[in-house]
């Protein structure tokens, strides 16, 4: 395909975007909406932003049109640095992920042949391949989940502790049903299921739970690895470099979007969350402290399943606070954060049984979000396999190149709002509970 051809679907693409655009922002007669709806705001976003991508693409393509016509003697100099591929074995696949980051890297340098293994991994049909954040070449299956399962099993503070679904290679979007469960009082328990007790022969009345759809539209996150020329020539140093950086890369993200995230182009985080409860601080409670009664009171508010399945999310600045935490009584104060007698079962690292994450993505002491009791398990992560794509040009003149992963990942609470319980019904519960700002 050649330029002209690529520029014209990308004008393509974009009328369509606009077509988008004109059906989220109009009625159907055509006149504009005098206001838009949230998820209509969000859904707005996420197609600017692809509209965004296709101009920016449009750019580029003719900044490397002028490239090629200007440079081409440089780029033919730099053909060189990829090994011939001579009768590739197409079933058997790559030997090692540092093979194909090389095999990658060679196809994005102009006039270098393309490694014919890469298409079994080649971003599918329908998915833009015009679109700059959808092109490129699917990591393959074992090194993309020893990437992804390193963020979610060894690297990732958060997202091992919550639960996790993947999408096929040719959907951005998951559906998956809830329970609308909002009150523990009789009839309104997972949704609407009752049940009763009845003398033999008695007549029962019938119950009809009440679903709702989970909605997860997979956001883009993007990284990029700059290689010199001298890593690129190392293949098995170019393999683990690659991994090791963005496995770290790509947990510190999905661990932020977790706690932090708004849900607009990145998942609904805890913080913003509407099931979320906050527990007010203490009346005259001193600025940027932690007290015992700050504790307790998250701890009533945490659903039954917290008790076995929960975790104290804290930033290392609450660490100070958690040491001289006391528990007053007439004159006499004692130590709580203790192993053995305490609230602490083991030496400084839980509170009643449960274990404390230290997580630099809380907020710092005092502010809200410092402290947070979690069940983690009530958290959802979608997300599906990586893609790489590489660039030339990016660093040029830095003697940098650049590859590109794009992982495509979605999260959000199972639970809309808080619940009102059974009993003592003035104090709802939740799966996540913050501590007031408190300066």
């Amino acid at each position: 395909m050649d330029f002209n051809e690529r520029i014209a679907k990308l004008k393509i693409a974009i009328k369509k975007q606009n077509r988008k655009l004109d059906e989220i922002r109009l009625n159907d007669d055509g006149t504009e909406k005098s206001s838009l709806s949230n998820d209509e705001l969000r859904e707005a976003d996420t197609e600017m932003q692809v509209l965004a991508e296709l101009i920016d693409q449009i750019k580029i393509e003719e900044r490397l049109e002028q490239h090629l016509t200007e440079f081409k003697g440089t780029v033919d100099k730099r053909v060189d640095i990829a090994e011939p591929i001579d009768k590739p074995d197409f079933a058997s696949g790559f030997r090692s992920f540092g093979e194909q980051m090389r095999a990658v890297i060679s196809a994005g340098i102009p006039g270098q042949r393309t490694d014919p293994r890469l298409y079994q991994t080649r971003a599918i049909t329908g998915m833009g391949e015009t679109i700059a954040s959808d092109g490129g070449f699917l990591v393959g299956t074992e090194y993309s989940q020893d990437i992804i399962g390193s963020v979610y099993d060894k690297v990732g503070l958060l997202a091992p502790l919550c639960k996790r679904y993947q999408v096929a290679t040719n959907s951005n979007t998951l559906k998956i049903p809830g329970i609308d469960e909002t009150s523990r009082a009789d009839g309104s328990r997972q949704g609407g299921i009752r049940s009763y007790w009845a003398e033999e022969g008695g007549s029962l009345t019938s119950s009809k739970p009440k679903f709702k759809q989970l909605n997860f539209e997979l956001s883009k996150l993007t990284c990029l690895v700059y290689l010199t020329d001298e890593l690129e020539m190392d293949t098995t140093a170019l393999g683990n470099w690659i991994s090791d950086r963005v496995k770290d890369e790509l947990s510190f993200s999905i661990d932020d979007a977790i706690v932090n995230g708004n849900g607009v182009g990145r998942p609904m985080g805890i913080l913003s969350s509407n099931c979320t409860i906050q527990v007010s601080k203490e009346v005259g409670q001193t600025a940027t402290t932690l007290l015992y009664q700050n504790i307790l009171k998250m701890w009533q508010r945490g659903i039954p399943a917290t008790e076995r399945d929960g975790v104290w999310l804290m930033n290392r600045d609450v660490k100070s606070q958690l040491y001289s935490m006391v528990l007053t009584g007439g004159t006499a104060t004692t130590p709580v954060f203790l192993p053995q007698g305490g609230v602490s079962a083991r030496p400084y690292d839980t509170l009643f049984g449960r274990p404390i994450v230290y997580s630099e993505h809380c907020a710092t002491l005092g502010t809200a979000g410092d402290v947070i009791l979690a069940h983690m398990p009530s958290y959802i992560l979608v997300d599906k396999p990586i893609k790489s794509a590489y660039s030339i040009h990016v660093r040029f003149v830095n003697d940098e190149n650049v590859l590109r992963f794009t992982y495509r990942v979605s999260g959000q609470p199972a639970y809309s709002s808080a619940i009102t319980p059974y009993k003592g019904a003035s104090n709802t519960i939740s799966p996540f509970v913050k501590l007031q700002t408190r300066s």
